[in-house]
């Protein structure tokens, strides 16, 4: 059985300070098993590398359009724009290869996640890195 990932991108409201859901990547981010234990450690963990932004949880402000879908999934966690546009992807993928078995060839972003990053950016030509973020959860616990 595969390994889902569920979750939204959210921008923050400069008024009222709230979180507003602006886009659900249910349909949009295939599986990517690389990308996720690399950015939240879902689907397993990979000894001496840790994930960009694993065990954070759900913010105890996810927006309502969030909420409503949130199923009390796993390894539940976000990352801010502000850390998304830091990452330096070949840089990751390197040191993530040292520390696991996987050889398989190809780009770490697939094409929904060049999507989803995209729309995170078009986002950030309005409103501050650290008021977009996208938080997710999965449907299958990771396996160590």
């Amino acid at each position: 059985m595969g390994t889902d990932i569920y979750g939204w991108v959210e921008i923050k409201n400069p008024n009222s300070q709230t979180w507003m859901g602006v886009m659900s990547i249910e349909y949009v981010a295939e599986r990517n098993y690389r990308l996720f234990s690399v950015l939240f450690g879902g689907r397993y963990r990979v000894s001496g590398f840790t994930p960009i932004a694993a065990d954070r949880g759900i913010p105890d402000d996810l927006s309502p359009e969030a909420r409503e879908f949130w199923d009390d999934g796993h390894d539940a966690t976000w990352i801010l724009w502000s850390e998304l546009n830091e990452v330096d992807w070949d840089d990751t993928l390197d040191m993530w290869l040292k520390a696991t078995w996987d050889r398989m060839a190809g780009p770490i972003v697939s094409p929904g996640w060049q999507a989803i990053l995209q729309e995170m950016a078009q986002l950030a030509d309005r409103v501050a890195g650290d008021q977009i973020r996208l938080v997710v959860w999965f449907d299958q616990p990771h396996h160590v």
